[in-house]
């Protein structure tokens, strides 16, 4: 095992400031401010924001490089982070979960962690923090209150002629040069200092602390995080900066800084661990390099450890492509989307640095996690395709390579997509991490999802039904009413013949469904009380059979 030279001790930021709201200002993001509105105090919880400013590296690595190295030193940033945690300190687990927010329609969303899993976390009295991540929407955030974020920016501070070449995002669009979203990485290390010296501007002091877990849905960063600069960042003490960490979706490590763009799919730090408990949970939409997510994830299955200093479950979730449903309650309101982005929502002229936000795109559509984009195009296009090692040719600018068929379930269908809710075995995972963080008791490993052919001609192997073989089980996979695409939408529906045989009648489907989330809770993929959201789905929906 290769052990990293530590480049970078992590302490507190030199300022974090309470921002209070007003009744002409308030939190850009927050729960009261959603297009479902989230009632904190049923659960006893109180909402903060606080504005963080400090000093950060801005790392960078070569082609030979396992771990980077600094490039430049001590430069300024500010950003925010909003806080959530019980108002009784008493009712406080002591579990902090930490996320990125994704900035992909130009504004800060929570789109697979507090948003959607709120009630989980909040019935747990565990404590949670969103962080800002990233210029693209922090320009934003200025826009809709100046007097309240106008001091926020990850400004360059490398000199004009001493600047590589900047990168572009995954849409292609260029990073705004005089910007370095590089700055992030610290800022995360430099909070969870802040949070563990139990300094008197911690969100939490005064609250009994004993672990914090990062996730992130972003797209490249949070696997940059875990791949390149936790590992060479450590406390005072010498102890790690998180305790665990949760990506969901993402894809190989990117954007360590203006610089650099993602690795490609055969890069050898694409085969990371990390120091503490390690989850990465995809999707189907992961796999293949589907659109969405322009992502081989498939190429990257390795040996799965539980041991000191070294720690991983990889986990793929059967049936799951980009659910909507369960998320769309979480974006901004309109009237904030408005005053942030304009009168229609973002979808103007994206200027230089920004993301150009499309009709029915993330935020209209929430689930997509590229930080840096969303359309999944690679820069160049199809025209520009490079090779990596070997002379192996990388995914093209389209990124579509599944073409083949699966089914899934149980819930009514909606419109073109079928709706899978993942952030329910998001859920589950959290659970899963916080039990390996506080026990050493780490979560089964599930067989991945199998494939057939070779790359770049891979795809899913199927049953008779369509459905595809491994990953994490449910009835969405294992009760099909549909046969679906790998990003959820309907292809056909399965035939009276079919479901004949399948179940029989509604009775018969859920009792199968039944069965299959018993067997979800039994391997710890689902929770109890969850169980209920799946059978209900079951029981009232459309059944073709009457």
């Amino acid at each position: 095992m290769n052990t990293p030279k530590i480049l970078s001790t992590a302490y507190p930021p030199e300022a974090c400031r309470f921002v209070p709201e007003t009744e002409t200002s308030h939190i850009l993001g927050g729960s009261r401010h959603m297009m479902t509105p989230i009632d904190l105090e049923a659960y006893g919880y109180v909402e903060e924001e606080y504005i963080v400013k400090g000093h950060a590296n801005i790392y960078h690595w070569e082609d030979n490089e396992r771990y980077p190295h600094i490039l430049f030193s001590h430069a300024p940033y500010c950003t925010r982070m909003i806080v959530r945690k019980p108002r009784d300190p008493k009712k406080f687990s002591g579990i902090i979960h930490c996320e990125l927010m994704n900035p992909n329609s130009g504004l800060d969303r929570s789109n697979a962690g507090w948003a959607p899993c709120h009630e989980y976390l909040m019935s747990r009295g565990h404590g949670s923090i969103s962080f800002t991540m990233s210029e693209v929407s922090m320009k934003g955030l200025r826009r809709f209150d100046p007097e309240r974020y106008g001091e926020l920016g990850f400004k360059n501070p490398i000199p004009k002629d001493q600047r590589m070449p900047a990168s572009v995002w995954l849409d292609g669009n260029p990073i705004d040069e005089e910007t370095e979203n590089g700055l992030q990485y610290d800022f995360y290390s430099q909070t969870a200092a802040l949070i563990k010296s139990g300094r008197e501007d911690s969100p939490f002091a005064g609250y009994d602390f004993k672990k914090i877990m990062l996730q992130g849905t972003t797209g490249g960063d949070l696997s940059a995080y875990v791949a390149a600069v936790h590992p060479i960042t450590k406390l005072p003490d010498g102890t790690p900066c998180f305790d665990g960490f949760l990506i969901f979706m993402t894809g190989a490590p990117g954007f360590l800084n203006n610089s650099r763009y993602m690795l490609d799919p055969f890069d050898f730090r694409d085969l990371y661990y990390s120091e503490v408990p390690f989850i990465h949970l995809n999707t189907v939409a992961d796999l293949l390099g589907d659109t969405m997510h322009p992502s081989w994830s498939t190429l990257w299955h390795r040996y799965q450890p539980n041991e000191k200093g070294r720690y991983l479950r990889l986990i793929e979730i059967a049936g799951a492509g980009i659910g909507r449903k369960y998320t769309a309650p979480y974006g901004n309101c309109k009237e904030d989307m408005e005053k942030a982005l304009g009168a229609k929502h973002g979808s103007g002229p994206a200027g230089p640095g920004e993301r150009q936000s499309v009709p029915g795109g993330p935020e209209a559509q929430p689930g997509g996690t590229g930080a840096s984009g969303s359309s999944g195009e690679q820069p160049g296009g199809a025209e520009g395709r490079q090779n990596g090692p070997g002379g192996r040719p990388l995914i093209d600018g389209t990124g579509r390579m599944e073409t083949g068929t699966r089914p899934q379930g149980p819930g009514p269908v909606r419109g073109e997509m079928l709706e899978f809710p993942a952030h329910l075995i998001v859920c589950a995972m959290i659970d899963n991490l916080i039990k390996w963080m506080l026990t050493g008791a780490a979560p089964e490993i599930v067989p991945w999802i199998e494939m057939e052919g070779e790359y770049p001609e891979m795809t899913f192997a199927r049953d008779e039904y369509g459905a595809f073989k491994g990953g994490v089980r449910s009835p969405y996979a294992d009760c099909p009413l549909v046969v679906t695409d790998a990003s959820g939408m309907i292809l056909r529906h399965l035939s009276s013949e079919e479901l004949k045989t399948l179940y029989g009648s509604r009775e018969g489907y859920v009792e199968k469904v039944k069965e299959s989330v018993q067997r979800m809770i039994a391997h710890g993929h689902l929770l109890p009380e969850h169980a209920r959201i799946m059978i209900e789905e079951a029981m009232s929906g459309t059944f073709p059979l009457e």
